[in-house]
């Protein structure tokens, strides 16, 4: 029977490292498009860098991929092409000169988007963000006549490391304008570990706290080792708290319900632990 029930817990604990393995893995974007367009359309190709949850700060790169066929022979754009990013507070309008050599690589556009969520860093693992990018292209012909021109987006490498990212794109009617709307928020298995994270502080805290409480209790001076045990925690909590993955400054709402409450806690019982030591005899002197 032992053995069976031994069996049976190491199976759950093999399918608990599984699910939170799957459930781990939050450097990923879901990109919905609302229709397919025409293979020989330029493709934007959105490439996101980082992103500053304290500031709410998205970096990005973009980079303006044309068609063999508006692309001769020798890799020059007969028109000139201008790609404008609304909402990019540095430099945003990408333009690509007609009657030269092109190459996707040296031209892109480096992007930073200032989102207005700016203290939902607050809520972490359970902050979210969301920001509506928007792009258009247009194109100057050899008469000088500026023109909309269609495009598709390639949201292929729309992921940050720490991040779930939800990607959607919403054209106009002439996908014309590309209106990406983007959520960011923390992966499941992120919002798991701080919570176990937490749990184990209270259950630490309140180990010390109940053993403080017996001290009180008893006539006994407490051993020296006691306060070398409570002092240990005191110093272990704060790690604890920071092996939350990509964890903001102190001062979040988890050090709140977690940290602190425990950490003075912990202190409060370290210094009734020395106060009933100072003040008892040992009890090898009755």
């Amino acid at each position: 029977m032992k053995n069976s029930g031994t069996k049976n817990w190491f199976k759950l604990l093999i399918l608990a490292f599984s699910v939170i393995f799957i459930l781990g893995q939050g450097r990923y974007s879901k990109n919905t498009n609302s229709q397919e367009p025409k293979n020989d359309l330029p493709i934007v190709q959105i490439n996101m860098l980082s992103f500053d949850d304290v500031n709410a700060v998205l970096t990005s790169k973009l980079q303006l991929f044309f068609s063999p066929k508006l692309v001769n022979e020798s890799g020059i754009v007969q028109d000139e092409y201008n790609f404008i990013d609304v909402l990019n507070f540095n430099e945003s309008i990408l333009t690509i000169k007609g009657n030269k050599r092109y190459a996707a690589f040296d031209n892109g556009l480096s992007s930073n988007y200032q989102l207005d969520s700016t203290l939902n860093h607050f809520y972490y693992p359970f902050d979210s963000y969301k920001i509506n990018l928007i792009y258009f292209l247009d194109k100057t012909n050899s008469k000088g006549v500026i023109e909309r021109v269609p495009f598709k987006n390639n949201c292929d490498f729309c992921s940050i490391r720490g991040y779930q990212i939800n990607t959607k794109d919403i054209f106009d009617k002439n996908r014309n304008i590309l209106t990406l709307e983007t959520h960011i928020m923390r992966p499941i298995s992120t919002k798991i570990i701080v919570i176990i994270n937490i749990i184990v502080m209270w259950v630490l805290s309140l180990v010390i706290l109940f053993m403080t409480i017996s001290i009180a209790k008893s006539k006994i001076k407490p051993d020296i080792g006691t306060f070398g045990f409570i002092a240990g925690l005191l110093f272990a909590l704060p790690l604890i708290r920071n092996i939350s993955p990509m964890i903001p400054y102190m001062g979040v709402f988890i050090d709140f319900i977690g940290f602190f409450l425990n950490e003075f806690t912990v202190a409060c019982c370290m210094v009734a632990s020395a106060y009933c030591w100072i003040l008892r005899k040992d009890s090898a002197s009755h």
